[in-house]
């Protein structure tokens, strides 16, 4: 007895397969048959292309049960690495949006501050005005008269020492 490994599944058979494997897929159930077909007719036109194929070039492309099955879990595996890639995106977006939305907060208390503050800045920018024209009269007044004064008597001395 020798098996023929090459022999086409019927469509039923493909069916019962592809449901028994893509049972554990998380899609609803609508999906789930649109995925069945999908598979049952990618399997099928593989077949197709190959006798296509066979006839064009000569050359043998089986297409076995097996290939379904490995159709099947290719399409599991790259499903779960899909999801999990999106899963990692949308995690790193909701990291950075809570991080806006904690800058965007600190932003607002930084600003309140601020406004709060702007009054005792005005007051105080008002009172070092004030200090600085009383620092200039005090130096027109004192100061200045008392240079004039030692400038004379350094002048004097300059004449004492040189004589």
């Amino acid at each position: 007895c020798t098996i023929d490994w090459f022999k086409e599944w019927p469509n039923d058979a493909l069916e019962a397969v592809a449901i028994k494997v893509l049972k554990d897929v998380d899609v609803s159930d609508e999906d789930r048959v649109k995925l069945r077909e999908m598979c049952k007719s990618f399997h099928s036109s593989v077949r197709e292309l190959s006798a296509v194929y066979l006839a064009k070039e000569g050359r043998h492309n089986y297409v076995t049960p097996t290939s379904y099955l490995e159709l099947l879990t290719m399409f599991t595996s790259l499903l779960t690495k899909q999801r999990e890639r999106v899963f990692s995106a949308k995690k790193r977006y909701q990291i950075g949006l809570e991080k806006l939305a904690f800058t965007a907060s600190s932003v607002k208390e930084m600003q309140d501050e601020l406004t709060a503050l702007r009054p005792n800045l005005i007051q105080t920018v008002a009172e070092t005005e004030d200090l600085m024209a009383r620092v200039s009269k005090e130096k027109a007044e004192v100061v200045e008269p008392k240079k004039a004064a030692v400038d004379v008597e350094v002048a004097e001395a300059e004449k004492a020492g040189a004589a």
